[in-house]
C-alpha cells in the first residue's frame, strides 16, 4: 500500500506549532492519509522566551511514538517534498503532489491554507482534534485540574492575551515587524476598564510577571497566574514555562471570547480550538484614542522598566504616524533615544521621524553624533520590513545611503526620505 504522510515541520513558537499540528490532523482525515510532526528544540536567546521543551515532557510516549518524526526517519520515503518556507499547503497543491509523485511521499509543511479545505473542514470539530492530542501525564493532570476548577466556578469570562517576552525583552525588541504580536499594558488596562463597565469579567494572560502584578489589581480582572496559584497551590511556583503555557491554553478554552493580537499564534491556537475569532484591541479602540491612552500613561510614569516603557513609546510613535500627529511621533521618537540611546532601532526611528517631519537638519545633526561604525550599524537587517511587491528591508537603502562615502551621506537624505515613507506606509 502506498504510504503518504503530512508532516508539520514548524520550528518557531508553541502556538504556531500546535496550529500546524491541528490543521495537519484535520487535512489528513480529509484525504485519509497519515500525519506526523517534527519537534526541534529552539536554542539560544529564543529558547529563553519559548515554551518548547522536549518531546517527552510535552506529549505522551504513545502519542510521540505514533506521530513524532526525526530527520533520519525521512530516509524511509521514496520522495520527500518540503514546501518552501512561508508557502502554505493548499488543497490544490496537495492534490498536485499526490497526482505526480509515485511511491511513498512525505510532504513537509509549515502552514496550511485551511480555507481551501473549508467544505470538508466545516464538518470537523477542532475541539475534538485538540482533545485527541495526548500530552504527558504531568500535562494531562494540569488539564484535568483546570477543567475541574471551571466546572465549579462562574463562567462568562473574556480572556485577554498580553504578549510580551521576546517582543519586549528578547531579540524581537530590535524590530518593529513583530510589534503587533503584543500591546502595551496601558492599552490593555483601558480595554479591561471598558469591559468592566459593560459588566464583563476578564481573565488576563500576562507573559511578563511585572505586567501580571499590574493587571491583577485592576477592577474586574483576575490573571491566569492567580488562577493557577489557586488551583495548584505552592506547586505553581515551580511550574516550567511549558506547564504555564499549556495551563494558559486550558484556561483560555474556558473563556467565552478572546482578545489579543491576531498575529499571535498562542491566542490563535485557543481561538482555533474554540472555533471563534480573536478580537484585536486595535479594532475596538481607535488610533487617536490609543495615542491619548499611551501619552497619559507615559507622562504618568511608573513603568516597571525601560523596556516596557519603550514598547509603549514605539506603539505611540507608529499610531501617531498613522494619525498624522507628527508632534506626538516626534516626542515618542526623541523619548526612545533618551531611554535607550544605544539602540540601533530607535536611532533609525528617530532619523526616519525627522525625515518625515521635514527636519533634515536635525537628522543630519543626529547622524553627526554617531561614529562611522555606528552609522553603518543602522543597516539592521530586520529593523523595518514591509511587503511591497515582495519583501524589502530598509537595510538595503541605508547600505546604499552609506556605502560610497560616509562623508557624503547627507546629500542622500532627501532621496532616502521618499523611499522610507513608501516602505513603511
Amino acid at each position: 500500500m502506498r504510504k503518504i504522510i503530512l508532516i508539520a515541520g514548524r520550528r518557531d513558537g508553541f502556538g504556531e506549532r500546535f496550529k500546524a499540528i491541528l490543521d495537519g490532523l484535520a487535512v489528513s482525515r480529509y484525504r485519509d492519509i497519515d500525519f506526523g510532526f517534527m519537534w526541534p528544540r529552539r536554542i539560544g536567546v529564543y529558547q529563553a522566551f519559548n515554551a518548547i521543551e522536549s518531546i517527552n515532557a510535552t506529549f505522551s510516549s504513545e502519542f510521540a511514538k505514533e506521530f513524532h518524526f526525526l530527520e533520519d526517519d525521512l530516509r524511509n520515503f521514496d520522495s520527500v517534498r518540503p514546501l518552501p518556507s512561508g508557502t502554505a499547503l493548499s488543497k490544490e497543491v496537495l492534490e498536485e503532489i499526490l497526482a505526480k509523485d509515485r511511491g511513498s511521499v512525505a510532504i513537509i509543511y509549515e502552514k496550511i491554507d485551511i480555507d481551501s479545505f473549508k467544505d470538508f473542514l466545516a464538518k470537523l470539530n477542532f475541539a475534538e482534534l485538540f482533545q485527541s492530542i495526548k500530552f504527558s501525564s504531568n500535562i494531562e493532570n494540569i488539564r484535568s485540574k483546570i477543567l475541574q476548577f471551571f466546572s465549579i466556578v462562574d463562567t462568562g469570562y473574556s480572556g485577554i492575551h498580553i504578549r510580551g517576552g521576546d517582543v519586549i525583552y528578547g531579540p524581537y525588541k530590535n524590530t518593529i515587524f513583530f510589534r503587533n504580536k503584543g500591546y502595551p499594558f496601558a492599552l490593555i488596562i483601558a480595554l479591561t476598564e471598558e469591559l468592566f463597565r459593560d459588566g464583563v469579567k476578564v481573565i488576563a494572560f500576562c507573559q511578563d510577571d511585572s505586567v501580571d502584578m499590574i493587571l491583577n489589581s485592576s477592577p474586574g480582572v483576575v490573571t491566569s497566574k492567580a488562577i493557577i496559584a489557586e488551583v495548584f497551590g505552592s506547586r505553581a511556583k515551580d511550574f516550567s514555562v511549558l506547564e504555564l503555557a499549556l495551563a494558559d491554553i486550558f484556561i483560555m478554552l474556558n473563556c467565552n471570547s478572546l482578545y489579543g493580537s491576531v498575529t499571535s499564534g498562542f491566542v490563535g491556537l485557543a481561538a482555533k480550538v474554540k472555533s471563534i475569532e480573536v478580537v484585536d484591541p486595535v479594532k475596538r479602540i481607535s488610533a487617536s484614542k490609543r495615542i491619548v491612552i499611551y501619552e497619559e500613561s507615559l507622562r504618568r510614569g511608573g513603568y516597571p522598566d525601560v523596556f516596557q516603557e519603550s514598547f509603549c513609546l514605539v506603539h505611540m510613535l507608529l499610531d501617531s504616524r498613522i494619525a498624522n500627529k507628527r508632534d506626538k511621533q516626534l516626542w515618542a521618537a526623541e523619548r526612545l533615544i533618551e531611554l535607550q540611546p544605544q539602540s540601533d532601532l530607535y536611532r533609525a526611528l528617530l532619523i526616519f521621524t525627522y525625515l518625515e517631519s521635514d527636519l533634515e537638519t536635525l537628522a543630519e545633526n543626529f547622524l553627526k553624533t554617531l561614529t562611522e561604525k555606528e552609522a553603518e550599524v543602522l543597516t539592521i537587517a530586520s529593523c523595518m520590513t514591509k511587503k511591497v511587491a515582495g519583501k524589502y528591508h530598509l537595510k538595503q537603502f541605508l547600505e546604499n545611503f552609506l556605502a560610497k562615502n560616509f562623508e557624503d551621506k547627507f546629500s542622500l537624505l532627501k532621496a532616502l526620505r521618499s523611499e522610507v515613507c513608501r516602505l513603511i506606509n
